[in-house]
């Protein structure tokens, strides 16, 4: 029975890309001030926590979508709303309840947000439409299949992209991976799931790095080992 479950679990990913549910999602997000207003703040996805459902996307998209009041990740009171939908699409918007780690002595400084680069939102509503992930609870081995989903900016048709590539190594806080497509540019891409070839996250996209041993330069998602602290922290509230 449990052999028939994991099958059943790990099925979705084992179809074509284009028969997967909706997972990607943009953030898009409005203050009282609309001057401020970004409809398209890089990328974002659900995960399943086990007890609720929440939003994830980049800390560093904070640094695209704010307000001048917001100098660390705290809102100020400025914030309208924060609503995460399909590109394109924004007919049936998850709406944020609140951001679940702010902090507002963590001042919106670019380098100390990468070591933390991901944001969790409660949601006020409980999406039907939208397929919610899950984490994945071991560690990432080399050689492992990962596939990074979300949107870029270059691509003005875009619903939901999937690139394919190879987990490298960890390297500090980010995990190595190659991209089978080396030449793509994905700005837009950052808060997007980087998953295994079971569906489970294993990241969250971020930024490109050099490897520090072969100097190549990869896609270097977040680990999650920060969403994990904030989650294991927001049980405890």
């Amino acid at each position: 029975m449990a052999h028939i479950e994991i099958l059943a679990q790990n099925k979705w990913t084992q179809k074509p890309v284009s028969q997967w549910k909706q997972i990607a999602l943009i953030n898009n997000v409005k203050f009282t001030d609309a001057k401020y207003n970004n409809p398209y703040a890089g990328s974002a996805f659900l995960l399943d926590t086990g007890k609720e459902i929440v939003a994830v996307t980049a800390k560093h998209v904070l640094l695209l979508a704010k307000s001048k009041p917001m100098t660390s990740v705290h809102f100020k009171g400025t914030l309208k709303e924060w609503a995460f939908h399909p590109k394109g699409d924004s007919t049936k918007p998850i709406i944020a309840k609140e951001l679940v780690n702010t902090d507002i002595n963590e001042k919106l400084n670019p380098a100390k947000l990468m070591n933390k680069d991901c944001i969790v939102f409660s949601l006020k509503d409980v999406p039907k439409h939208i397929q919610a992930l899950k984490l994945r609870n071991t560690p990432i081995q080399p050689n492992e299949t990962v596939y990074v989903i979300g949107c870029p900016y270059v691509d003005k048709s875009c619903v939901q992209n999937v690139y394919k590539g190879k987990f490298v190594r960890t390297q500090g806080v980010n995990l190595l991976v190659r991209l089978e497509n080396a030449q793509l540019n994905l700005g837009g891409m950052s808060g997007g799931a980087v998953i295994d070839k079971n569906g489970k996250v294993v990241g969250v996209v971020s930024r490109m790095l050099r490897d520090s041993k072969t100097k190549e330069v990869l896609l270097a998602p977040i680990s999650t080992n920060y969403l994990k602290k904030v989650l294991k922290q927001y049980k405890k509230m």
